[in-house]
C-alpha cells in the first residue's frame, strides 16, 4: 500500500464547497445592493410622498367634517343646538389647523408644492372667515324670521280693527262729509294693505323697497284721512288711534313689518351668497389637497418603478450567478460522485454479505485516504462479531439447555399450586357455608330473644292491667259496703216515716171526730152555727183527704222497705262475690309475677345464647375472611406461576430461536 500516492475525499468536497460557498456570499452581497436600493425607494415613499398622502386626506377629512358640522347648523333652529354646532366648529377649525400646519411642514420637502402653502391659507382663512358670517347672518336671519312672523300677526290682526270695526261706527253717521272721508281713508287703507301684503309675499328686496316707498306716501294720506275722521268723530280717536299709530309704523316705518321683513330678505340672500361661497370654497379646498395627493401619487409610482427595476435587475444577476452556482455544484456532485462510487460500492457489497450472516467476508484496501480508514474499521468490527457471534453461539447452546430444565421445574411446580388452590377453595366454601348457618343461628337467637322481650312486655302489662283490676275491685267492694248502709239508712228512715205516718194518721183521725163534734155544735146553735159548720165540714173533708194521702204514703213506703231490703241481700251477695274475684284477681296477679320472672330468665338465657351466637358469627367470618385472602394467595400465586411458565416457555422458544438465529451465521 503507498499511502504517498492517496488523497481525500474530504479536502475534494470542502474546495468544491468553499467555492459554492465564495458564489453564494456573491449572490446574497448582489441581493442586499438590490434590495438596499429598493428598500431606499420604499423608505421614500414611506418618508415622504406616503405622510403627504395621508396628511392631505387627513385635512381634506377635516374639512370636510367641519362643512358638515357648519351645514347641520344652517338645518337647526334651536338655539341650544346652533349653539353646540358653533362650538364644534370652531373645534373642527382648531383640528384642521393642526393637521394644516402639518401638510405645510411636509410640503417644504416639495419644492414644486411649497408655493401652494400660501394658497392653501388663504382658502383656510376665506372659508372659515365667510362660514363665521354665514353663521352670523343666518342667526340674523332667524331673528328677523321670528319678529317677522310676530309682526305679520299683528299686522293681519290690526286691519280688520282699522276696516270693519271702524266702518261700523262710520255707517252709524248720517254726515255726508264723514263719509267721504271716510271713503278717502277706507281707499289709501286698502292699498296699503295690498302693497303690504304684495311685498311680504315676495322675496325680491327691491320690490320691497319699492313697497316701502309707496307707503310713505301713502301713510301721510291715511293719517291725515283719519284725523279728518278723528276731527269729525272724536270717538275714533280713543278707540283707533293706538291701532292707527302701528299700523302706520308697520307699513312705512323703520322698525315696521316692512322693514323688518325687508332685513330678513336681505339676511336671506346674503345666507346663500355665503353659502354659495362657501361651496366654492370646498371644492378650491378639497381641489387644492387633492394636488397634493396627486403628486405625492406621482412621486410615490416613480419610486415604486424606481423599486421595480432595482428588483429586476438584482434578479437577473442573482439568476445568473445562481445558475453558475448550479452548474458548479453539479460539477463538483459528478466528481465526487465518480470518486467515492467504487470504494463504496466495495463497501457495500462486504456489509451486505455480513448483513446476510457472512463473518468472513473483508473489505478491500483503497486510494482514499478516507475509504481505507472505513475499511479497516469495517475489516477489524467483522472480526469482532465473528468471535463475539461464536461465544454467543456457545452460550445459547447452554441457555437452551437451562430454559428447557427451568420449564419443566415451573409446570410441576403450577401442578401444585393448582392442588393447593383448589383445595383452599374447598375450604373457603366450606367457611362460607358454616358462616351462613351461624348468621342463620345468630338471627333466629335474636328473634327468639326479641319474641321472649314481647312476651314479657306482655306479661308486665298484664300484671299491671291485674293490679289495676285488683285495685278497682277493692274500690268497688268499699262503694258497695257503702250502699249497703245507704240502703240499710234508707229501710230505717221508711221505718221512721212509717211511725210518723202513723202519728199523721192519728192526728187526721182527731181532726175528723173534732170536725164532727164542730158540726154537731153547729147544728144546735142553729142558724148562729151556721158559717162554723161549713168550717167545720170542710176541716172534715181535709182530715178525710190527710187520712187517704196517709194510706197511700204508708204503702208506698212499705214497698220502698221490701225493695230496700232486697237492694241489701243483693248487694250484701254482691260484696261476697266482690270478695272472691279479688282473692282469685290476687292469686293471678301473683302467678302473673312468677311467668314474668321465668321470662326474664328466659330473656336473660336467650341473650346470652345471641351474643354467642354473634361472637361465633364474627369468629366464623373471620376464619371465612382468612381463608378467602389465603384462597386469593393461592390465585395470585397460581397466576403469577402461570407467568412464571409462560415466561419460561417464552425464554426456551426465545433460546431456541437465539440458536437458529446464531446458526444462521457462517463462522
Amino acid at each position: 500500500m503507498k499511502f504517498s500516492r492517496q488523497t481525500s475525499v474530504i479536502r475534494r468536497m470542502y474546495a468544491g464547497f468553499a467555492v459554492m460557498v465564495v458564489l453564494f456570499i456573491a449572490t446574497i452581497t448582489l441581493m442586499l445592493q438590490g434590495t438596499n436600493r429598493i428598500h431606499g425607494q420604499l423608505e421614500a415613499v414611506t418618508s415622504e410622498s406616503l405622510p403627504l398622502v395621508t396628511t392631505a386626506s387627513q385635512a381634506n377629512v377635516r374639512l370636510l367634517a367641519a362643512d358638515k358640522i357648519f351645514k347641520d347648523f344652517l338645518t337647526s333652529q334651536n338655539p341650544e343646538r346652533m349653539a353646540g354646532y358653533q362650538s364644534n366648529f370652531a373645534k373642527a377649525h382648531q383640528t384642521y389647523l393642526q393637521s394644516q400646519q402639518v401638510l405645510i411642514a411636509q410640503l417644504k420637502k416639495y419644492p414644486a408644492l411649497e408655493s401652494q402653502s400660501a394658497q392653501l391659507l388663504d382658502l383656510e382663512h376665506r372659508y372659515f372667515s365667510e362660514a363665521n358670517r354665514a353663521m352670523a347672518n343666518y342667526r340674523t336671519q332667524l331673528e328677523a324670521q321670528a319678529e317677522r312672523q310676530k309682526m305679520a300677526r299683528r299686522f293681519q290682526q290690526l286691519y280688520p280693527v282699522l276696516s270693519s270695526q271702524m266702518k261700523e261706527f262710520i255707517n252709524d253717521q248720517d254726515d255726508f262729509t264723514v263719509k267721504m272721508i271716510a271713503k278717502n281713508y277706507f281707499i289709501k287703507l286698502e292699498q296699503t294693505e295690498t302693497i303690504t301684503s304684495d311685498a311680504l309675499a315676495t322675496d325680491d328686496l327691491a320690490a320691497i323697497t319699492k313697497a316701502i316707498k309707496q307707503n310713505k306716501k301713502l301713510v301721510n294720506h291715511l293719517n291725515n284721512a283719519y284725523r279728518s275722521l278723528a276731527s269729525q268723530l272724536p270717538v275714533l280717536k280713543q278707540n283707533f288711534d293706538e291701532a292707527v299709530q302701528q299700523y302706520t309704523r308697520d307699513i312705512g316705518k323703520k322698525g315696521g313689518i316692512l322693514a323688518t321683513h325687508a332685513e330678513y330678505v336681505d339676511a336671506k340672500h346674503r345666507l346663500y351668497d355665503n353659502i354659495a361661497v362657501l361651496a366654492t370654497e370646498v371644492d378650491n379646498a378639497v381641489s387644492l389637497l387633492d394636488s397634493f395627493k396627486t403628486q405625492a401619487d406621482i412621486q410615490m409610482e416613480a419610486a415604486i418603478s424606481s423599486a421595480e427595476e432595482a428588483y429586476s435587475q438584482g434578479f437577473r444577476q442573482a439568476m445568473l450567478i445562481g445558475l453558475c452556482v448550479v452548474g458548479f455544484a453539479l460539477f463538483i456532485g459528478w466528481v465526487l460522485a465518480q470518486s467515492v462510487r467504487k470504494p463504496l460500492n466495495s463497501t457495500l457489497v462486504t456489509l451486505e454479505a455480513l448483513t446476510q450472516g457472512d463473518m468472513t467476508q473483508r473489505v478491500n484496501d483503497n486510494h482514499f485516504i478516507e475509504f481505507q480508514k472505513l475499511s479497516g474499521h469495517i475489516n477489524t468490527l467483522a472480526g469482532n462479531l465473528q468471535d463475539v457471534i461464536g461465544e454467543i453461539s456457545k452460550a445459547s447452546e447452554d441457555l437452551t439447555n437451562v430454559a428447557t430444565e427451568n420449564q419443566t421445574t415451573t409446570n410441576l411446580a403450577k401442578n401444585r399450586l393448582n392442588e393447593q388452590r383448589q383445595q383452599t377453595s374447598s375450604v373457603a366454601a366450606a367457611m362460607t357455608q358454616m358462616e351462613q348457618s351461624v348468621t342463620d343461628v345468630s338471627r333466629s337467637a335474636q328473634h327468639s330473644m326479641e319474641r321472649v322481650q314481647e312476651v314479657s312486655q306482655a306479661a308486665n302489662s298484664g300484671r299491671e292491667v291485674m293490679s289495676r283490676n285488683i285495685h278497682t275491685a277493692h274500690q268497688l267492694s268499699s262503694r258497695l259496703d257503702e250502699s249497703v248502709q245507704a240502703v240499710a239508712q234508707l229501710q230505717s228512715m221508711s221505718s221512721n216515716i212509717g211511725s210518723i205516718l202513723d202519728v199523721i194518721r192519728n192526728i187526721a183521725d182527731q181532726t175528723n171526730l173534732l170536725a164532727l163534734n164542730a158540726a154537731i155544735e153547729a147544728a144546735r146553735a142553729g142558724d148562729q152555727g151556721r158559717g162554723f159548720a161549713v168550717v167545720a165540714d170542710e176541716v172534715r173533708v181535709l182530715a178525710k183527704r190527710t187520712t187517704d194521702s196517709t194510706s197511700e204514703i204508708e204503702s208506698m213506703i212499705q214497698s220502698l222497705q221490701g225493695s230496700a231490703g232486697q237492694a241489701v241481700n243483693m248487694m250484701q251477695s254482691c260484696v261476697s262475690e266482690m270478695d272472691n274475684s279479688i282473692n282469685q284477681a290476687t292469686d293471678a296477679n301473683g302467678a302473673m309475677e312468677e311467668i314474668q320472672a321465668i321470662i326474664l330468665d328466659i330473656s336473660e338465657m336467650s341473650e346470652q345464647i345471641a351474643l354467642a351466637a354473634q361472637e361465633q358469627r364474627s369468629t366464623t367470618g373471620s376464619i371465612a375472611r382468612s381463608v378467602e385472602d389465603i384462597n386469593h394467595i393461592a390465585d395470585a400465586n397460581f397466576t403469577a406461576m402461570e407467568e412464571v411458565a409462560d415466561a419460561s416457555g417464552k425464554l426456551d422458544q426465545l433460546a431456541h430461536q437465539q440458536n437458529g438465529l446464531v446458526h444462521k451465521f457462517k463462522l
